[in-house]
């Protein structure tokens, strides 16, 4: 199968898709000096690549087992990554480790909410500091910590953005926006700008 990507950035390239690749082809690729005509790889001599040497033919193999093993672990490091960053927030939210089982026992856990202004991503839960401080606009490190603030937060969420930008840095929230980022459509990830 072709792939869809625009060659135009090399004139030599060797395209893998793991996706496409089975048991069968890792070991016709591994062992047969003829790889141009495996589905899972793309050239751009086409049908007549020749790889002589064993080292690098081991070394594609070896990348499309890598890439195939971490398309198979992406959704449960997700999950998992979904599941700390909520466990963390709960713990804030309900004001540390026994606080929230004291809250769960009695009934008043406060479950974080995804959209609210007061959740925070992991990077979020690892540096607090959101305030610009007493810095002014003449003072040359300000726009420095202005940057490093604004990339920190735009790891969150848009209520949290909105919050830190109008009550605490003081300044005019634009808006938040999510925009296609120009790769296959079908790819459901999106760049998040906040102005």
């Amino acid at each position: 199968m072709a792939s869809n990507c625009n060659k135009s950035f090399a004139n030599s390239y060797l395209l893998l898709m793991p996706e496409e690749a089975s048991l069968l082809d890792l070991v016709r690729i591994l062992f047969s000096r003829n790889i141009g005509h495996r589905k899972c790889l793309e050239s751009h001599s086409g049908e007549k690549t020749v790889e002589r040497s064993f080292k690098r033919r081991f070394l594609i193999v070896v990348s499309i087992l890598l890439q195939k093993l971490l398309m198979a672990v992406s959704k449960p490091l997700a999950f998992l990554g979904s599941f700390i960053e909520m466990f963390i927030n709960t713990l804030n939210l309900n004001g540390g480790l026994f606080s929230t089982l004291l809250h769960l026992l009695t009934g008043k856990l406060v479950v974080p909410d995804r959209k609210s202004s007061k959740f925070l991503s992991f990077i979020g839960n690892l540096d607090y500091r959101m305030r610009l401080g007493t810095m002014k606009r003449e003072d040359c490190r300000y726009y420095v910590y202005l940057a490093m603030m604004a990339s920190k937060a735009s790891y969150e969420n848009e209520a949290f953005l909105e919050d830190i930008v109008t009550n605490k840095w003081e300044m005019e929230y634009v808006g938040f926006y999510n925009c296609w980022n120009g790769k296959d459509q079908k790819d459901k990830s999106t760049v998040e700008i906040q102005m």
